[in-house]
């Protein structure tokens, strides 16, 4: 199951209405890519071009920084 929220300080309010228990046990994973500015970014795709490295591990990396 995958629902949506945003982070308010320690809380995380959910967009999503989600259908379990009060007190149920829930994971987090932070997709870390859109947490890049427009410059970091930038400089991961240089670093990551400027460095030896074959088509499918190129294709395997543009596909990281995509949704």
């Amino acid at each position: 199951m995958k629902v949506k929220g945003i982070k308010r300080g320690r809380t995380i309010e959910l967009i999503d209405t989600l259908n379990v228990p009060d007190g149920t046990e829930v994971s987090v994973e932070i997709d870390d890519r859109k947490l890049l500015t427009p410059e970091e970014f930038q400089k991961r795709v240089e670093e990551y071009f400027n460095s030896p490295r074959d088509q499918g591990a190129i294709e395997e990396f543009a596909a990281t920084l995509v949704e």
